[in-house]
């Protein structure tokens, strides 16, 4: 006995499930500029990262740059040497436009005095030179 509503339903999982299903994941953009809070230069080659994945980019040179990712980020950081981090939250699979100012970090060293005491190379070839006819 054939149960014709038995071999559709078999039919159709089959074709259900033969075609993988395709899930788009949400992409969230970010754009930017980043520069100098005191002067208002752009600053090149600025790290821009996700904190807590291995995302990141650079700023150019002219202190752009853009990062697009579907990981959960809820926040990018810039950080350069000689400058404060900063950090600011994103709105995730938005496209979003954040800029950032870096306040630079100033450091008060002591004087550092370098005095040139002879190339160690120069000892080693006169004694080399001087001792020719023994060698």
């Amino acid at each position: 006995m054939r149960h014709p509503g038995v071999l559709s339903f078999i039919c159709a999982c089959t074709l259900l499930f033969s075609f993988p299903q395709r899930q788009e994941a949400q992409v969230t953009k970010i754009m930017g500029k980043v520069t100098d809070a005191s002067t208002r230069e752009p600053l090149p080659f600025v790290n821009i990262l996700i904190p807590g994945t291995l995302l990141g980019t650079l700023t150019g040179f002219d202190g752009q740059y853009a990062i697009e990712f579907r990981v959960k980020g809820d926040s990018i950081r810039a950080s350069m040497i000689g400058y404060t981090p900063a950090c600011w939250k994103v709105i995730r699979n938005q496209f979003q436009t954040i800029d950032f100012a870096l306040e630079p970090i100033s450091y008060n060293l002591k004087e550092v005095t370098i005095r040139y005491t002879g190339n160690p190379a120069e000892r080693i070839l006169d004694s080399v030179i001087a001792n020719r006819e023994k060698n």
